[in-house]
């Protein structure tokens, strides 16, 4: 079985009070929210963290049953 996700590299540094920090351009991968001019993918745990629109695509695993 496949899971479906998008990633894209992170376009500033994110910091949770919970969370450890993800830095600039790192490649993260989760749920796409877009908008005309702005793209967030949003992850588990984390949110939505604005990443590079340049950098997003579909991203494929195989997910272990």
């Amino acid at each position: 079985m496949r899971e479906y996700k998008f990633r894209g590299k992170t376009l500033e540094n994110f910091a949770s009070n919970v969370n450890p920090i993800i830095l600039k351009d790192k490649w993260i991968h989760g749920g796409i929210v877009f908008d005309a001019e702005r793209y967030w993918i949003d992850m588990p745990y984390y949110g939505q963290i604005l990443v590079n629109k340049d950098t997003v695509g579909q991203y494929t695993r195989l997910k272990r049953l």
